[in-house]
């Protein structure tokens, strides 16, 4: 997680974008005038359970299988963000190094369908309505 928070930093201090600007999003609708401003979270999950049964099971397997695959960036990328998130080169290649057992073990499990997981994620649906 301290791996993912460091580059997620760096992202932000190099301008190049924000994974969590959804947890903006109202500050930013209320900044520019919106009213009657409205959050929710929704509450649908993505399960995956052996034996990966349904479509929705099959379609998330291989999509995780598919950014096992990718990772969620390239080495040198995440090495940039890291250093400018704070992060020092060589607790990076300890962290890289871990980060890469680990998406090994669930693609394994993946694999041999003993993967398992409540699937929750934060998604936010937000609305807000311009007067005039």
């Amino acid at each position: 997680m301290e791996f993912h928070l460091t580059c997620e930093r760096g992202k932000i201090k190099l301008g190049e974008g924000n994974n969590s600007v959804g947890d903006l999003i109202p500050g930013y609708f209320a900044e520019i005038g919106l009213q009657n401003i409205q959050v929710y979270i929704g509450d649908k999950t993505s399960p995956m359970f052996p034996s990966y049964a349904s479509r929705e099971q099959q379609v998330s397997k291989q999509q995780c299988l598919d950014w096992l695959d990718r990772g969620t960036w390239e080495q040198h990328e995440a090495l940039r963000y890291f250093l400018a998130g704070g992060g020092t080169a060589l607790d990076f290649e300890a962290y890289w190094l871990r980060m890469l057992q680990g998406n090994q073990l669930v693609k394994e499990s993946l694999l041999n369908e003993t993967f398992h997981s409540s699937g929750g994620s934060m998604m936010y649906l937000i609305s807000g309505q311009k007067q005039g």
